[in-house]
């Protein structure tokens, strides 16, 4: 969804979403339930990461197609 309302610079939009949830989920860990990532976690994260940002690329390549057949 960001990828497609953003329509330009996917991997910097995929990765912003990725990181500020990861830092949602954090910061919830390490305040509310006084614990930090463990490794597992880490690699979830990081996947995460990836995909937020394909899926961000996709999406604005979706977007892209939709200007490009309207004109």
């Amino acid at each position: 969804m960001a990828g497609l309302k953003a329509k330009n610079k996917g991997i910097l939009v995929g990765a912003i979403t990725s990181l500020l949830f990861t830092l949602f989920v954090f910061c919830y860990r390490y305040l509310g339930l006084d614990s930090v990532f463990t490794i597992v976690e880490m690699v979830h994260h990081t996947t995460y990461l990836l995909l937020a940002i394909i899926g961000a690329i996709v999406g604005v390549n979706l977007s892209g197609e939709d200007e490009q057949t309207n004109s």
